[in-house]
C-alpha cells in the first residue's frame, strides 16, 4: 500500500518536472528585468555625465564671459584715451589759432601803416582805426592769454594728461577685477587674466628669485613668461604728434580746426576779422609760432597717447588680448569620477602609486581681443575700439611668443590665489582647499602637455 502511494507521488512529480522543463512562460519577464537593470544603469551614467558636462559648460561660459568683459573694458579705456586726445587737440588747436592770428594781424596792421601815404588813404585809415585795437590786443588780451597759457590752459592739458596716465595704470587691475567677478557670477569659482596686472608683491618676489637664480647661473626655477599687463599705447613725439597741424591728422581734425577758425573770426573785429588775416594766422603762423608757444606752455603733456599695436604679429595681438584661466571647484565630482575609474592606481615612472592630483573641478581657457574694425593701424583720434572672442591660439602663434601655456599658468597662479583670498568664492564646496590644490596640480600636468606643437589651433 505505501509502496504504491510512493510510486504514484514520484510519477506525478516527474510529470510536473517534465511539464515545467518544457514550459517557456516567464522567460520574457527575466529578459525585461535584465533590460530594466541596463536601462537604469545607463540612466545613472547619463545623469552623472550630464552633471559633469553641465559643470564644464558653466566654467567655459564663465571663462568666455570673463575674457570678453576684460577685453570690452580695455576697449572702453582705449576709446576714452582717444576722446581725451581729441580734447587735447582741440585745446592746443585753439591756442595755436589765437597766437597765429595775432601774429598775422600785427603783420597786416604794420603793413597797412607802412603803406600809408597821399596816394593810399585807405591804408592810413586802416592804420589809424586799428591802432587802438592793436594796443588792446597787445597790452591786455595778449598778456592775459600769455598768463592763461601757463595757467588755466596748462592746467586743462595737465588734467587731460593725468587722466590718460591714470586710466592706463588703473585699467590692468580694473579689467582683472572685472574678469574675476564676471567669472564668479557665471559659475566659476576663481579666475584670472593673462598677462597678469602689475604690482602684486608675491609675483615680484617670484620674479626677483627667478632673476637672481639666473644671474647666479642656476637656471630658471620654473617656467615663467615675465609678461605684465598694460595698455598698448605710446606717447607720441613732437614730430609724430600732429598737434602743430591738427587739420592734417584726419578729416574730423580738419573740420574741427576749421570750426575753431570760424569761431575766432566771428569774435574778431576790424582788420583782425579779415579772412586773409585769420586764415594766414591759422594755417601758417598757427602751426609754427603758435605751436612753439603751446609747447613752451604745455610741454610734452600736449602730445597724444597713440595705440602702438597696429600690426598682426603675435606680440601685438597678445598686447590687445585678454586670456582668462577659469576654474570651477566641485568636490562632489570626485565620487562621480571614481565610479567609472577602471584604473585604481596611476603609474608614475613605472611604479604604481595612488593617483596624483585627482581632479575634482574643471578648468577652462578663453581669449578675448579688443580691436578697431577695418583698421590695421588704429588712429589715436578715433574712438571705435570694440571687443570680441577669438580662438585661444592660431597656428604658429604660440611658438612666436617665446613661452607656452604652462608659463601662462605659472604667471596667473598667484592671482588665482588672490581671487580665493578676496572671497569671490561663492560656489558650493569652495572652501575645500585640499581638493582645490589637487586641481591646481592637475592643471599643472595638463598645461605641461600644452606645448607649442600641441596647442596650435586650440579654440577653447
Amino acid at each position: 500500500m505505501m509502496e504504491s502511494i510512493r510510486i504514484r507521488l514520484m510519477s506525478a512529480a516527474r510529470v510536473k518536472a517534465e511539464d515545467f522543463h518544457k514550459s517557456q512562460s516567464g522567460a520574457v519577464a527575466l529578459a525585461c528585468l535584465a533590460a530594466l537593470m541596463i536601462i537604469f544603469m545607463s540612466a545613472l551614467i547619463l545623469y552623472d555625465a550630464g552633471q559633469i558636462a553641465r559643470d564644464k559648460i558653466d566654467v567655459q561660459n564663465a571663462a568666455d564671459t570673463s575674457a570678453y568683459s576684460a577685453s570690452a573694458l580695455k576697449a572702453r579705456t582705449m576709446n576714452m584715451i582717444a576722446y581725451t586726445n581729441v580734447a587735447k587737440r582741440s585745446v592746443v588747436g585753439m591756442h595755436n589759432i589765437y597766437w597765429g592770428a595775432y601774429q598775422a594781424y600785427i603783420e597786416w596792421w604794420a603793413g597797412r601803416c607802412s603803406s600809408c601815404g597821399p596816394f593810399n588813404p585807405g591804408a592810413c585809415i586802416d592804420c589809424i582805426i586799428n591802432a587802438p585795437l592793436v594796443i588792446v590786443e597787445t597790452v591786455t588780451d595778449t598778456l592775459k592769454y600769455l598768463i592763461d597759457t601757463f595757467g588755466q590752459y596748462a592746467a586743462d592739458i595737465a588734467a587731460l594728461e593725468a587722466y590718460q596716465v591714470y586710466m592706463s595704470a588703473l585699467t590692468p587691475w580694473w579689467s582683472w577685477s572685472e574678469a574675476t567677478v564676471r567669472a564668479a557670477r557665471n559659475g566659476g569659482t576663481v579666475a584670472s587674466t593673462f598677462p597678469p596686472p602689475p604690482g602684486l608683491l608675491l609675483t615680484k618676489i617670484i620674479d626677483w628669485v627667478s632673476m637672481g637664480m639666473q644671474l647666479l647661473g642656476l637656471g630658471k626655477p620654473y617656467n615663467h613668461s615675465y609678461e605684465v599687463d598694460g595698455m598698448p599705447t605710446t606717447k607720441l613725439s613732437f614730430a609724430a604728434a600732429g598737434m602743430c597741424a591738427p587739420f592734417l591728422t584726419s578729416v574730423i581734425g580738419a573740420l574741427e580746426y576749421q570750426a575753431n577758425v570760424m569761431i575766432h573770426q566771428s569774435r574778431s573785429q576790424l582788420g583782425a576779422s579779415k579772412a586773409s588775416v585769420v586764415y594766414k594766422g591759422a594755417y601758417i603762423y598757427g602751426p609754427t609760432i603758435g605751436c612753439l608757444l603751446s609747447f613752451i606752455g604745455f610741454g610734452v603733456a600736449m602730445f597724444p597717447h597713440a595705440p602702438n599695436a597696429g600690426s598682426n604679429n603675435p606680440g601685438d595681438l597678445m598686447a590687445k588680448s585678454e586670456i582668462t584661466i577659469a576654474y570651477k571647484h566641485e568636490p562632489d565630482n570626485e565620487n562621480l569620477r571614481n565610479k567609472y575609474s577602471f584604473m585604481k592606481q596611476e603609474y608614475i615612472n613605472g611604479d604604481a602609486g595612488n593617483a596624483a592630483f585627482a581632479p575634482t573641478g574643471h578648468w577652462a581657457l578663453s581669449r578675448g581681443e579688443f580691436f578697431t574694425p577695418g583698421e590695421v593701424d588704429p588712429s589715436p583720434w578715433v574712438a571705435e575700439w570694440t571687443a570680441k572672442l577669438r580662438p585661444f591660439t592660431l597656428p604658429g602663434e604660440q611658438a612666436s611668443l617665446g613661452y607656452d601655456v604652462n608659463a601662462m599658468y605659472h604667471d596667473v597662479a598667484p592671482y588665482l590665489g588672490l581671487t580665493a583670498i578676496l572671497g569671490v568664492l561663492t560656489q558650493k564646496g569652495a572652501t575645500s582647499w585640499s581638493g582645490a590644490m589637487d586641481d591646481a596640480g592637475a592643471m599643472e600636468k595638463m598645461t605641461r602637455s600644452m606645448g607649442n606643437s600641441t596647442i596650435d589651433g586650440y579654440v577653447k
